[in-house]
């Protein structure tokens, strides 16, 4: 995880945050999130998720893979 801190929160901020998928491979996945206040963004973060099973990376199903590339920009975000 790479995670940038912008800005504080406060204790009673209403605080939105969105995932994308920015790179999608074979086994992993690369997530960009974003925590905004607002206009204002807070946290910048990229999240690289893999897939285990049993110990071993095993290949992202079809189906859910292709949910995830779907509407992506090639090249990533």
């Amino acid at each position: 995880m790479q995670i940038e801190f912008l800005k504080p929160a406060r204790m009673d901020d209403l605080l939105e945050v969105v995932t994308v998928p920015a790179e999608v491979k074979g086994a992993s996945v690369l997530l960009h999130q974003e925590v905004t206040r607002g206009s204002d963004i807070l946290i910048e973060a990229d999240v690289r998720v893999a897939f285990v099973s049993g110990g071993k990376a095993r290949p992202i199903p079809k189906p859910l893979r292709l949910a995830m590339t779907a509407g992506q920009v090639s090249g990533g975000t």
